[in-house]
C-alpha cells in the first residue's frame, strides 16, 4: 500500500493540472496587484502580516537544510541509542511517604541505625503500598514525578535517600531494592539504525532551535 501511495504522488501533472495551475498564479498575481495600487500591502496590519510569513518561510528554509546538511557520526548514535536504552530500564524501588522533611529525615536516621525499611514503612502516607514495605515493584523511571525519578536515579542497589526527595505528595524516603533491568528484547543498534539517525537529526534540530533563543 505505501509503494501505491507513493507511486502515485510521483506522477507527473498532466497539462490539464499545469494550466489550471498556471491560471491560479496569474489570478493571485492580478489581484496582488490590485492590492497594491489601492495601498493595502502598506497598511501597518499587512505590513505585519508579510514580514511574519517571510520569517517563518526563512525560518523553515534554513532549518530545513541545516538537518539536510547535518550527517551524525556514530558517537551521536550510540548516544541516542543510550538515551532510548535508559528510557526503558526498569527500577525496583520501595519508599517511604511522609508528611514534612523532618518526619523524612527522622526516618533516615533510624535506617541509619539499622532499623529494617519494611519496618519504617509502616509510618508511610502511601496507602496502597506501607503493608508491602513500600514496595513499589518495577517500573520505569518516567511512571514517577520527576523529583522522585531524579533522586531514585542517584541511588545504587541497597542504597537508600540520604536527602529526602520532596514532590507534590510530600517527602520520600527512597531504597533501591535491586540492579536496574533493561528489557531483553530491546532491538540491537545496527538494527535500529536508520530510526537512530532520524532521532538524532530530530535533537540536532531542538538544539538549533533552543540555541537560536540564546543568540545574541
Amino acid at each position: 500500500m505505501t509503494q501505491e501511495i507513493d507511486s502515485n504522488n510521483n506522477e507527473e501533472p498532466d497539462s490539464l493540472q499545469i494550466s489550471e495551475l498556471q491560471r491560479s498564479l496569474r489570478e493571485y498575481l492580478a489581484l496582488a496587484e490590485l492590492a497594491k495600487k489601492q495601498g493595502i500591502a502598506d497598511s501597518r496590519p499587512m505590513k505585519a502580516r508579510l514580514y511574519l510569513q517571510e520569517s517563518q518561510l526563512l525560518a523553515i528554509e534554513y532549518l530545513r537544510r541545516q538537518v539536510q546538511a547535518y550527517q551524525p557520526t556514530d558517537e551521536d548514535l550510540r548516544a541516542v541509542y543510550d538515551e532510548q536504552v535508559s528510557s526503558f530500564t526498569e527500577y525496583h524501588l520501595r519508599h517511604i511517604l511522609l508528611k514534612t522533611e523532618e518526619q523524612a529525615i527522622e526516618v533516615i536516621k533510624q535506617l541509619d541505625r539499622g532499623v529494617a525499611f519494611t519496618k519504617l514503612a509502616k509510618k508511610s502516607l502511601d496507602y496502597g503500598n506501607k503493608n508491602k514495605g513500600g514496595d513499589l515493584g518495577w517500573a520505569r523511571l518516567n511512571t514517577w514525578v520527576p523529583e522522585f525519578a531524579e533522586a531514585a536515579a542517584k541511588l545504587k542497589k541497597g542504597e537508600y535517600s540520604s536527602i529526602p526527595a520532596k514532590t507534590q505528595f510530600g517527602y520520600h524516603v527512597i531504597l533501591m531494592v535491586d540492579e536496574p533491568r533493561v528489557p531483553k528484547d530491546l532491538p540491537p543498534f545496527e538494527l535500529v539504525r536508520a530510526q537512530l539517525i532520524e532521532l538524532a537529526k530530530q535533537k540536532y534540530l531542538g538544539q538549533i532551535q533552543k540555541n537560536a533563543l540564546v543568540s545574541p
